[in-house]
């Protein structure tokens, strides 16, 4: 018996590789880079032997020193990585022409579903780089989140500050800390997040202080900007985000700005998804990756996402983290007659959990953001979204943000089944 299931074995092996080389002289291409379902991603030229990018989507995403951290023994291999095609093209259909980055990551693992950019490569320190993984921006109200679940941690009784009157302007270290409009009586955390109040998060970060806000930031992969620190055990480069030093004449108001996501704190929209993820988790971020199988010339895997996964920690309790998903939901939703920042992303048929966030200056324009997780009391996607210079996020973001959800809601359940399947 041993015998025959050796032969049969053998048999699959070699039309397999039988298989393989077929491929290689119908296209021209010795294909070794493929997305988690197998749809060829790069290879090598046969005619040059010089690298070949199979789907433009992934330009910069596949080679150099943005691309999978692969061994020398790994050339021949066939590597599949984390990306989803579809849900990379979805991504960049929903950008369109909008300069801006799109993330996605899948929830329970932390695979890197899609990077999409627009342009797909631009300048960065060192040379050129994908801007859904490097470039930086102020993070907005989006912050707020990473600000209530700091509080949350720290147990802070959060639902002691309401109702809130917010008179719209506030003075903190003699300098004016504002809203952009006012919010009168806020009745609860679920309206202050739905309306994105900037009075509340400004009390809540100066009561949950500087050093509890800055150490869930670093739980979340932030580093300060004397630093520069590259993500442990990460098979990809990729940046979170950088903290500044804080504002030692105003130490109460930059603390205040911090807790928005303003001034002293930059994001990349990488690490805007990661957020999301984290706070779908409820709160405890995932470490990303973008390779999920090795298999050598034989046909035998060597090395396997499920061999290198690491043990959550640092999440709330599910009270706690109960909190995050509903205050979230109401951002798409409302807070009793409060319309949430995220309600025009709305997608029929798919309860999103999401915040809102707009940064930046205008003129040139402020930057919207939006991150998110989908479906929100099962979540199995997260993403962040960076829209340049587009205005306020809850116009131009959430019109992105809902174009992409229609276009990749039908990818959903597949990403999980398949993340179930290879863990």
């Amino acid at each position: 018996d041993m015998d025959v299931a050796a032969a049969s074995s053998m048999r699959e092996r070699a039309g397999a590789q039988q298989s393989i080389l077929a491929t290689k002289r119908k296209t021209g291409r010795a294909d070794h880079l493929f997305d988690r379902n197998g749809a060829p991603l790069g290879g090598i030229d046969l005619a040059t032997g010089r690298p070949a990018t199979v789907a433009p989507e992934m330009t910069g995403l596949l080679d150099g020193p943005w691309g999978p951290l692969l061994a020398p023994g790994d050339a021949s291999a066939r590597i599949r990585l984390a990306f989803d095609l579809e849900i990379q093209r979805a991504a960049i259909e929903a950008l369109g022409e909008q300069p801006g980055a799109l993330v996605v990551l899948d929830v329970a693992s932390g695979a890197l579903l899609a990077a999409a950019s627009r342009p797909a490569l631009a300048p960065a320190q060192g040379g050129m780089a994908p801007p859904a993984l490097s470039r930086r921006y102020e993070p907005g109200s989006i912050m707020k989140m990473v600000t209530l679940s700091a509080a949350l941690r720290k147990g802070v009784d959060v639902d002691g500050f309401f109702p809130m009157e917010c008179p719209g302007t506030e003075t903190i270290d003699g300098l004016a800390f504002r809203n952009w409009v006012r919010h009168f009586k806020v009745e609860s955390i679920d309206h202050a997040v739905a309306v994105s109040c900037n009075i509340v998060f400004g009390r809540l970060g100066r009561a949950v202080g500087r050093e509890a806000l800055d150490a869930e930031l670093r739980l979340y992969g932030f580093d300060f900007q004397s630093e520069h620190v590259e993500p442990r055990g990460a098979d990809f480069r990729y940046e979170v985000g950088t903290l500044g030093s804080p504002d030692a004449a105003h130490p109460a108001f930059a603390l205040a700005r911090r807790a928005e996501g303003l001034d002293s704190i930059e994001i990349t929209t990488m690490g805007a998804a990661l957020i999301a993820a984290g706070l779908a988790r409820g709160g405890d971020p995932p470490k990303p990756y973008v390779i999920e199988e090795k298999t050598n010339a034989l046909g035998e895997t060597y090395d396997t996402r499920a061999a290198r996964l690491s043990a959550p920690s640092g999440a709330l309790t599910p009270e706690k983290a109960a909190v995050i998903l509903r205050t979230m939901k109401a951002a798409v939703g409302n807070a009793g007659r409060a319309e949430g920042t995220a309600r025009r992303a709305a997608v029929d048929g798919l309860v999103a959990a999401m915040k809102t966030g707009t940064s930046g200056t205008n003129p040139p324009g402020y930057d919207a953001i939006m991150i998110g997780f989908a479906p929100a009391d099962s979540p199995r996607i997260a993403w962040g979204l960076v829209a340049e210079h587009a205005g306020k996020a809850e116009f131009e973001a959430a019109r992105i943000t809902k174009e992409f959800l229609e276009r990749a809601k039908g990818r959903l359940q597949q990403v999980r089944e398949r993340v179930e399947a290879t863990a």
